[in-house]
């Protein structure tokens, strides 16, 4: 099972976008300065993106090895192979808010 995304993935999102990522964690991660040496903020991995989801993820279902997120505005992502996938679409949905 993937476990982060692909360089490529996080290269289609706008600087913009990128920023407003970094800075969520930030936020959560109290101003930046206890942010995890792990987190690596151009790949986000499985773990991290369910943190930067938060109150805005309803529930992941698995269908046939195959998953679908479900955000808290009943914004229903689109079923992927990989759980990174699914979350990551998610993710971006976030983000373009």
């Amino acid at each position: 099972m993937k476990q982060q995304i692909k360089k490529e993935q996080w290269n289609k999102l706008n600087d913009e976008e990128k920023t407003k990522h970094l800075n969520i964690f930030k936020k959560m991660y109290g101003g930046g300065k206890n942010l995890p040496s792990e987190y690596s903020c151009d790949l986000p991995n499985i773990g991290q993106m369910i943190e930067f989801l938060g109150d805005d993820l309803f529930k992941i279902e698995a269908l046939n090895q195959n998953y679908l997120v479900w955000l808290n505005d009943r914004k229903e992502i689109n079923m992927n192979a990989e759980l990174c996938d699914a979350l990551w679409e998610a993710c971006k949905y976030k983000l373009k808010q």
